[in-house]
């Protein structure tokens, strides 16, 4: 089976002919090798800081 990747992620290839792990953004899948899609876009964390000023923050 032939596998595409969208723009932020890649696949993760492993099993018969694959030593370790084959990343690629387009491969053919064989029997007997299995393929993880995994994404890359980048996450946003927000969070509350209980502080008065940026400057009495402590720096850690």
């Amino acid at each position: 089976m032939y596998k595409v990747a969208k723009a932020s992620e890649f696949l993760a290839i492993t099993g018969v002919g694959i030593t370790d792990i084959k990343l690629a953004k387009k491969a053919w899948i064989l029997p007997g090798q299995s393929c993880t899609v995994f994404d890359l876009s980048p996450v946003n964390y927000t969070f509350q800081v209980q502080a008065m000023s940026a400057e009495k923050l402590p720096f850690v």
